[in-house]
């Protein structure tokens, strides 16, 4: 099995079949084994935002009462305020 690593220009490749260490060469399969899963994994959750994203779009533009008309002013006070509530949640989910 062939590892190819992208390094900025470089290009690394590894062949996990030629280690001669057992137990380096299972670990090895493994960690490619789980990249690959996480990997897959990422695709679908960014899949389904985008979706998702989607369908919440196409319901709202059915919906114009929720419609809310705001100043270009008011637009970016509430820039502002998702960001620093953004930075907040963040701050919350590291403890």
């Amino acid at each position: 099995m062939i590892i190819n690593f992208s390094r900025g220009d470089d290009n690394i490749s590894y062949d996990v079949s030629k280690i001669e260490d057992n137990q380096k060469k299972a670990e090895a399969t493994i960690m490619v084994n789980k990249v690959g899963n996480i990997e897959i994994i990422l695709e679908a959750l960014n899949f389904a935002g985008i979706t998702h994203r989607k369908n919440l779009e196409a319901l709202l533009q059915d919906t114009p009462e929720a419609m809310v008309a705001e100043s270009e002013e008011d637009i970016n006070d509430n820039d502002e305020e998702v960001s620093e509530d953004s930075e907040s949640e963040e701050a919350d989910d590291s403890k």
